[in-house]
């Protein structure tokens, strides 16, 4: 017996990373090629055996079922008990458990809700699919959405009770500051203001506000301290703050940081009394195990993620960090925290801030010292809130100021599967080598040259790209020449966030097809964030919003139909608006580009009267950019007899209120190549010498791969 516990340690690595690696195979094709590698060595070492493949395809089986779950309940009516809430301008988000499952109701109604209540809501549900959003919240246990207008509440007492009491009673007696750090770092409801959230992820201190394993060693402590002075049985003790920790997470709604932190806790103590023999490793492995086989979409989780190869790098690297000097030792942490949470943090903000090096160490010193326990002593003392306010503003003032420090800012593209491999992988390879005191010097210079590739890989794209971004229920298209050499912005609605995903550092010229909010709402913000030289509008186009933007620009240029302009070396031909119409759509932009040798027409939302003035024009394209999001306003027979081409693409928001693209309109597409950004999220094409691609699949699940495959093998069948 003894011999065979023995032979079980060290050894639960490797199911916790063949998990983690089934489940991030389904995200991408890269991690798909990892997985079989991985398998590959595991037979070799003899360590795969025949029950290991068949518990890997039952978990893989649940993991895809749950992965295309998409069940839309048949009623509309939802009774459950609400967990947490959200407070917003105009709804509530509520999260909702109805039996074992998990709901997010956003409520427009005028009830105002808290933790604990009991209620039937009427609404419509809302499936999930397979985008980012929605796999975070299938990673939350919660797999529909409904929208909900009105609820009938039940005044029932239920556990959930105790916390929202709790709440309710911290509320009358904090200040709204205090309060909501309370919230935040005891009660895991992340409720900051936006400004501090930003500044906190910018700084990639994120850590310190999630509760996980720091916050649970104090709790832990002072529960040791307390059952010591009652009880000298160690079982006793320890199984005791066992049920506190665990009755904790469940007024947290069990986070993975705080599931994560509570397990390790109750494994250590296990492997102790029982005599185990498992190492760190083992015990932060069965951890992982244990809240995956429990919610199998945990895994999609970037703070479950995050957590978990934080800890396992520190494990595994105890040796260089341990040093007799503890400031050294923390600074030695910090450095290992930053470079591998980097390609986790660079998806959260698509940025680097450098002088979170310099920094950790003192912010988690003042955190720990100061914020932390000013927070736990207004749990017994809320009368204190008056001085806690004032060390928490300070404390604000801090972060705020270290934010604003741009100068050490790096802005990063959100990095490709392959690249957050090669990343990890030469990390693991220079921590064998340091172990093995086989470092050199020119280990480090790869590691450099690896990340100023990632940080500057746009500028070794050697072809042009048009980027249709999936912006929602509005337009915003890129056109980026070849090594980076200009941007080209074309509307500008939604997308200040796509734009840093895909590592955009300048535009030169914003061209503004016409006002309407759904393409220019963010463009003031995108000519100072961007610094943007040229606008170039319409004549007939002179709104108040126009006339801001043109302020802060270098030169603004005025176009119409029959005008040419060279801009970074692209030839736009502006065919329209002619003549000044009667309305905005018909007064939008429309122009040729020639790329190389690919032609692409740009309608911005023309409709039928501008359509008929262009007539007399060359209006044939490679690819046409479908006017009005797909509306049966546009693309009259009419234009569709002048005009021709060979793929269309469609910038439209998921469900949205106008029905767009409308069913008329796309059978009008019938016979060609569609692309919609609903469908497909950022439609980019890929423009060479003699020849164009659409690469629509980059960075996209293989579930998504394979359901495209399918449809592509269906419809030529």
């Amino acid at each position: 017996m003894r011999s065979r516990i023995i032979s079980l340690s060290n050894t639960w690595h490797f199911y916790a990373i063949l998990i983690a690696l089934l489940g991030l195979s389904l995200i991408s094709l890269w991690y798909l090629l990892v997985l079989v590698i991985y398998l590959i060595y595991l037979y070799k070492i003899r360590f795969l055996k025949f029950k290991h493949i068949l518990l890997f395809i039952g978990y893989a089986t649940i993991l895809c079922y749950l992965y295309l779950y998409l069940r839309v309940p048949s009623t509309n009516t939802l009774s459950g008990i609400v967990i947490n809430v959200k407070a917003n301008d105009n709804y509530q988000a509520l999260t909702v458990r109805s039996g074992i499952k998990k709901y997010l109701v956003y409520y427009y109604g005028n009830e105002i809700f808290s933790v604990g209540t009991k209620a039937t809501f009427t609404g419509t549900f809302n499936k999930l699919d397979y985008s980012s959003y929605s796999m975070y919240l299938k990673s939350q246990g919660i797999y529909n959405i409904m929208r909900s207008y009105s609820a009938n509440v039940i005044q029932e007492m239920n556990i959930y009770s105790i916390k929202g009491a709790i709440l309710k009673h911290y509320s009358t007696r904090l200040d709204s500051k205090s309060f909501m750090y309370l919230k935040s770092l005891v009660f895991a409801q992340n409720e900051f203001d936006t400004e501090i959230k930003s500044a906190i992820s910018n700084l990639g201190i994120s850590y310190l506000f999630c509760i996980s394993g720091f916050h649970i060693s104090i709790i832990a402590s002072f529960f040791e301290r307390l059952l010591s002075k009652i009880t000298k049985n160690s079982i006793i003790k320890d199984l005791t703050i066992i049920i506190i920790l665990f009755f904790y997470a469940f007024l947290c709604n069990f986070p993975y940081g705080i599931m994560r932190a509570i397990l390790m806790y109750a494994l250590t103590k296990l492997n102790f009394y029982k005599q185990l023999n498992l190492s760190k490793l083992d015990i932060c492995s069965l951890s992982f195990i244990v809240i995956v086989l429990i919610n199998p979409m945990a895994l999609y989780s970037l703070s479950l993620r995050l957590s978990y190869i934080v800890t396992f790098f520190i494990i595994i690297g105890a040796r260089l960090i341990n040093d007799r000097s503890k400031i050294r030792g923390n600074y030695k942490m910090a450095l290992l925290a930053f470079l591998v949470s980097a390609p986790l943090v660079i998806s959260i903000s698509n940025q680097l801030n450098l002088i979170t090096i310099a920094i950790s160490p003192i912010v988690l010193a003042i955190f720990s010292t100061l914020i932390l326990p000013t927070t736990y002593i207004l749990l017994v003392l809320p009368w204190m809130c008056g001085v806690s306010r004032i060390i928490f503003k300070l404390f604000e003032m801090l972060i705020i100021k270290l934010d604003s420090l741009s100068i050490f800012i790096i802005k990063i593209p959100t990095l490709t599967p392959i690249m957050i491999i090669a990343y990890y992988a030469i990390l693991l390879f220079i921590f064998i080598k340091i172990e093995t005191k086989s470092f050199r010097f020119i280990h480090s210079i790869c590691f450099l040259a690896l990340c100023l590739l990632f940080i500057n890989y746009n500028v070794l794209i050697p072809y042009d790209r048009v980027i249709m971004l999936d912006v929602g229920q509005g337009d915003s298209i890129l056109i980026s020449r070849a090594f980076n050499k200009g941007n080209i912005l074309i509307d500008s609605y939604n997308n200040l966030d796509k734009l840093d995903e895909i590592g955009i550092n300048k535009i030169d010229t914003l061209i503004i097809t016409h006002s309407d909010n759904d393409h220019i709402s963010t463009a003031l913000d995108v000519v100072k964030k961007y610094k943007v030289e040229c606008l170039i509008s319409s004549v007939f186009d002179s709104s108040e919003e126009l006339e801001r933007i043109e302020k802060n620009v270098k030169k603004s240029l005025k176009v119409s139909g029959g005008d040419t302009k060279f801009i970074a070396d692209v030839r736009f031909d502006f065919l329209g608006p002619k003549v000044n119409n009667s309305s905005l759509n018909n007064n939008s932009l429309v122009f040729k580009t020639l790329i190389n040798k690919t032609t692409i027409l740009f309608t911005g939302d023309m409709e039928d009267v501008e359509e008929e003035q262009i007539f007399d024009q060359n209006i044939k394209a490679d690819i046409l950019k479908v006017p009005h999001h797909g509306s049966n306003s546009s693309m009259s027979d009419p234009f569709l007899n002048h005009c021709s081409y060979n793929d269309a693409i469609i910038s439209v928001g998921k469900n949205n209120k106008f029905g767009h693209p409308n069913q008329e309109t796309l059978q009008k597409l019938v016979g060609c190549n569609v692309y919609r950004t609903d469908e497909v999220g950022n439609i980019c094409i890929n423009i060479y010498a003699n020849k164009y691609t659409f690469d629509i699949n980059k960075n996209k699940n293989t579930i998504f791969i394979i359901k495209n495959a399918f449809k592509k093998i269906i419809s030529n069948v």
